[in-house]
């Protein structure tokens, strides 16, 4: 990425869906500074549960990130579809129909409850093909 930008803090974030379908709030949230102002957290959900990724923000604070939550800028990928280039490439059908659905998703950031006005999208490219 190049943004030519340097935050004063990063905060890097993983969030996990877990084989439950609801995790405890005690331990959700785990987080620790891995270098000078640059922090990560690891935020674990059961499946039945949708992530808030500003609560997260806000829980991490509270447990030493220093920053402001009102003040943050979250960075998300959003990934392209395109076709496979080799022959292991899904059929033409199921291809059509993958990237339907993909493109009529709900965006990631409406997922994880993240302001619109916040969210910064980094596009990416993600070819369809089928694995062995």
């Amino acid at each position: 990425m190049k943004n030519r930008a340097l935050h004063e803090n990063v905060f890097i974030l993983n969030v996990s869906s877990e084989l439950v379908p609801y995790v405890p709030a005690e331990g959700r949230v785990t987080v620790q500074e891995i270098a000078p102002r640059v922090w990560r957290a690891r935020a674990r959900y059961g499946f039945m549960e949708r992530p808030d990724v500003p609560y997260l923000v806000q829980r991490a604070k509270e447990l030493g990130f220093p920053c402001d939550p009102s003040d943050v800028v979250y960075y998300v990928r959003h990934d392209t579809i395109v076709a496979g280039a080799d022959h292991k490439a899904l059929p033409r059908i199921l291809e059509a129909i993958f990237a339907f659905m993909y493109r009529n998703a709900a965006p990631i950031s409406e997922y994880f409850h993240m302001p619109r006005t916040k969210v910064v999208e980094i596009g990416g490219e993600f070819p369809i093909w089928c694995g062995e």
